[in-house]
């Protein structure tokens, strides 16, 4: 299975070529957590007192927390991770490396993704890939890291939204009016039904469509729509089919979904008083999550951690460098 993070191929080879790859689903000591993330080698989760824990790799000390910090958020890159602190301050961590040969030495280049602006009042945080963004509370973005790639499609420049999205390659915003903004430089995300010129099959995003909360993808997205939250629409490049749903619907019993998420292959959403629904491709190197009371999941390659509605955390797929193990 390849995958591609802004034009890089990220080879990924089959489980048993690691040691302790195969793994039981782990399940956190600590009972407490309202935010998880998960990267490439290594997870962290935020408990409710504002302490960070993080585990699996720390190759490149993307792991390593900050002392004295309390945080509300937490936000997971492959080698570096950023949190939001409870004063709306953006701290990170680990290094984002471009190397020769995967090996830490003389050819490696820091990027600027691991310098935040030194300012206060941000209200949400997107790591990923080179760049990050993340939203003001006067609903402006601010992004840093790598946003000359050709790939970057940022939200619009000054305007105002809601909340945004994306994988460090494509961002949306959602504008309070529901509209959804994906920028220019994404043609999958960003354009309507008349432009669409691409090599593969893409689900166009009509204008007309309004959302209460969206879930970006890299060539894809999902919403929940404004007017009916019964419901989901989602656009964007459909190599596999896996945008529309078998039978015509997500949400057969029509109970108001409140969460999506997502990874490459496979959307899961989470609808009132029920347990997580997944609908996409798994299987390769990313099963569905365990069937148990998740209220927030995070999924990347090959392994994927959710907060119970417990406080706990669990993990499963891939236990490399012990990153489905949570402490």
């Amino acid at each position: 299975m390849k995958r591609f993070f802004c034009g890089v191929v990220v080879l990924m080879l089959a489980c048993p070529l690691f040691s302790g790859c195969d793994s039981d689903e782990h399940v956190s000591s600590f009972s407490d957590a309202i935010d998880v993330c998960v990267g490439v080698d290594h997870s962290c989760a935020v408990q409710s007192s504002g302490k960070v824990t993080c585990w699996g790799s720390n190759i490149f000390g993307e792991s390593d927390v900050p002392d004295g910090v309390e945080f509300t958020a937490v936000s997971c890159s492959e080698s570096y991770t950023c949190g939001l602190t409870k004063d709306g301050a953006i701290r990170c961590w680990g290094q984002r490396l471009a190397c020769i040969d995967n090996e830490q030495n003389d050819s490696c280049m820091e990027t600027p993704a691991l310098h935040p602006p030194d300012e206060k009042g941000f209200r949400q945080l997107v790591v990923g890939g080179d760049a990050t963004c993340a939203l003001r509370a006067d609903g402006t973005v601010y992004c840093w890291g790598n946003t000359s790639n050709p790939c970057f499609g940022p939200p619009g420049e000054g305007k105002q939204y809601v909340q945004i999205d994306g994988n460090g390659c494509s961002y949306c915003g959602l504008e309070a009016s529901g509209k959804v903004d994906c920028g220019d430089d994404n043609d999958a995300l960003h354009s309507p039904p008349d432009v669409i010129e691409q090599p593969w099959d893409v689900k166009p995003l009509p204008e007309n469509i309004l959302f209460s909360s969206i879930a970006v993808e890299g060539t894809w997205a999902c919403g929940i729509l404004k007017d009916d939250p019964a419901e989901i629409y989602c656009w964007g490049q459909d190599t596999q089919d896996a945008l529309s749903p078998t039978g015509g619907t997500w949400n057969e019993e029509k109970i108001p979904v409140t969460r999506i998420d997502t990874n490459l292959w496979f959307k899961c959403i989470l609808r009132e008083g029920k347990k997580y629904k997944c609908y996409g491709e798994q299987g390769g190197t990313l099963s569905y999550p365990p069937d148990d009371n998740f209220v927030k999941l995070a999924m990347e390659g090959n392994h994927g951690c959710g907060v119970l509605k417990n406080g706990h955390v669990r993990c499963w797929g891939d236990d490399y460098k012990g990153k489905s193990s949570p402490p």
